[in-house]
Parts: C-alpha cells; structure tokens; sequence
C-alpha cells in the first residue's frame, strides 16, 4: 500500500541552506520523518513562505512567518495553489494519505 504523509513545517529549523530533510528540525518533523523513514512511506511538507516541498528540495532556512488577520487568507490561498500546483495529480497515486499540520496549513488542503 502506498502511502503520503503530508507534514507542516516546524518552526525550529537548522538556520542553513539545505534539503527540506534537513532543514525542518521540531519534534513533531522529525517524528513523522522517522516514521516515514521505517514504514516505507512518502511524505511532503507545506510551507507558509514555500508551498508544498519535498524533502529532496533544496531551501534556505528563514525565520518564523507571523500569520495576522491581515495576511491570513493571502497565505492560505497562496498555499492552497500550492498544492493544487504540486499534489492534485500526485496524491492520486496513493492509497492512503495522512495529514499532520496545524489549522491553517489544512485549511488550504
């Protein structure tokens, strides 16, 4: 069975260049990336400043996005043609998709 896990970025990163892999440092990203490593499954992680990324892509570490009423539903919809852009025709070829991000990043699912 395949399966996509689909994570919000962590607040804390590594302050450098580098893979979206390595780059995203909180807990909870490197709990599913763990679990992903171990069952064998696919993940991607949405990004307020970057869309949808895979873990292979290469990004600059940047601090915190503060999300006001004034910028809200800019970010989301910015996300939401994101995924649209990125995941429409890739999640269709998962059986089973998990989703593990916080209100706003689901908002743009």
């Amino acid at each position: 069975m395949k399966v996509l896990v689909v994570v919000s970025e962590s607040a804390k990163k590594s302050g450098k260049r580098g893979r979206v892999e390595d780059v995203f440092e909180g807990p909870i990203f490197r709990t599913v990336k763990k679990v992903c490593r171990e069952k064998g499954y696919d993940y991607v992680v949405l990004s307020l400043r970057h869309g949808v990324l895979f873990p292979d892509d290469v990004i600059d570490s940047y601090g915190e996005i503060k999300v006001t009423r004034d910028n809200r539903d800019k970010l989301v919809e910015q996300l939401r043609r994101s995924v649209e852009a990125r995941l429409k025709d890739l999640i269709e070829k998962y059986d089973k998709v998990y989703v593990v991000a916080g209100e706003i990043y689901r908002e743009a699912l």
